[in-house]
């Protein structure tokens, strides 16, 4: 199971797209996860729309009726590699349509908005042509374009103030006879056709991932390069509204960072997720990089899920709290799982299942869930230095400090509302372990 895609629900959830394997021949279906604001699943559904085959879901939104918009490819007759696919559900995720679209070509959508007319986008793949396809709110199509003078794929779309389209993806050997895949992007009136294309990049491979429309109107593509070193690095461009080049990054935090998808905050910092690997030994983690208007870093790390797993970020969305939630896979021999991160602004975990204590700084909280009190038992470690508890809630708040020099201490309830809650224990040195606590 992957998660390729995460949005913030209008009632502050979130909601997850991608595919779950199933079925003694490895069908692949669309899948969309609802969860609640700590995280934790309220329904699932599954879509099965191929011929027995691979279906996969790159895309969400939800509409004004508060219900779902999913895109990806198919596997229909008459091409059984895939084909265009949008599913419109409900709220509560039941199905109310779905639509392929496509000929014998192979054809896969890699993002999907809505449009100002209450109609659907999608940036495409046809074959070897990156190109747009445009619906109605059924689904209906009314226009499709190829963007064929170019070898490539459309991975990004965006509506612009004026209504005009704005893609990007990855096009082949546009600088130069030897520059390999390079950044493109595409301005387009409403109905599709061209008004102007640049492309970025250099003597490498580029690609363009994601990009997003500042609120100064500006645009901002996420993708790789390789083309600076050895290393693949995270490669970052802001440009003008004319698409004139502002500023370029590449940030390399191990031997390969890929930059996947990316939003802008309320502060109006550019954050991006992805990928860090290293190569020798093999380990991936899901990456976050936090960029100010100028491309400056403010943060930069890594999430793993557990040792030897292959964790990738493929999604990012703006949390109501300010903060961040990513989706993505972490997969390690035999099992592959949906895997979220929710961070607050400075990329801090605030919603985690209790931390693994190394055996010698165990301790025990007693009861959980509680109700007025808690206790808390530190008699294996309150004499190891300076030791502190923290309390945080959900958000990452923090509501309570205290140093220790007892081995039980009671922890009150001091009006804090239900849900979860984290407790921390550190020293002078290093964090010892953290435990969520339920208040109910």
């Amino acid at each position: 199971t992957t998660a390729y895609d995460i949005i913030t629900t209008f009632d502050g959830c979130y909601a997850v797209t991608g595919f779950k394997t199933c079925g003694s021949f490895n069908c692949q279906d669309f899948f969309l996860l609802k969860l609640d604001s700590l995280g934790n699943q309220q329904w699932i559904r599954l879509y099965e729309g191929g011929f027995l085959l691979d279906d996969v879901s790159y895309g969400i939104i939800q509409t004004n009726d508060s219900g779902y918009v999913l895109s990806g490819k198919a596997s229909t007759p008459p091409n059984l590699s895939s084909n265009f696919r949008i599913l419109k559900t409900d709220k509560s995720g039941n199905k109310l349509w779905d639509r392929n679209y496509g000929g014998t070509d192979e054809e896969t959508p890699w993002d999907l908005i809505e449009t100002f007319d209450k109609g659907f986008l999608m940036a495409t793949q046809n074959d070897t042509a990156a190109g747009l396809l445009k619906t109605d709110s059924m689904g209906i199509i009314q226009w499709q374009k190829d963007y064929a003078y170019f070898a490539g794929a459309g991975y990004s779309v965006k509506q612009c103030p004026d209504s005009n389209f704005i893609l990007t993806g990855a096009a082949n050997n546009e600088l130069s006879p030897t520059s390999g895949n390079d950044i493109f992007l595409i301005k387009a009136d409403k109905n599709g056709d061209t008004l102007w294309t640049k492309f970025y990049g250099g003597e490498g491979t580029e690609r363009g991932e994601n990009l997003i429309i500042t609120s100064t109107g500006n645009f901002v593509i996420t993708g790789y390069t390789n083309g600076i070193t050895t290393t693949v690095g995270a490669y970052i461009i802001k440009t003008n509204t004319n698409g004139d080049t502002l500023w370029t990054k590449i940030y390399e935090m191990n031997d390969l960072t890929y930059g996947e998808s990316l939003i802008e905050d309320n502060q109006n910092n550019y954050v991006i997720t992805g990928i860090s690997a290293t190569t020798s030994p093999a380990n991936n983690n899901i990456y976050l990089l936090k960029l100010d208007t100028n491309g400056n870093k403010i943060l930069e790390k890594t999430f793993e899920w557990q040792n030897n797993a292959s964790d990738i970020g493929n999604g990012i969305t703006l949390a109501k709290d300010g903060g961040y939630a990513l989706c993505g896979t972490t997969a390690s021999p035999g099992l592959a799982q949906v895997y979220i991160v929710k961070t607050d602004t400075n990329g801090l975990i605030t919603d985690i299942d209790d931390y693994p204590a190394p055996e010698e700084y165990n301790f025990a909280v007693y009861p959980n869930p509680f109700n007025s009190y808690t206790t808390v038992d530190l008699s294996e470690i309150y004499l190891l230095g300076t030791i502190s508890i923290e309390l945080f809630d959900y958000t990452g708040k923090l509501l309570l400090q205290q140093n220790v020099n007892e081995p039980e201490i009671r922890l009150y309830n001091q009006g804090y509302a239900k849900g979860m809650y984290f407790l921390r224990i550190k020293n002078e040195q290093q964090i010892m372990a953290t435990k969520k606590l339920i208040i109910n």
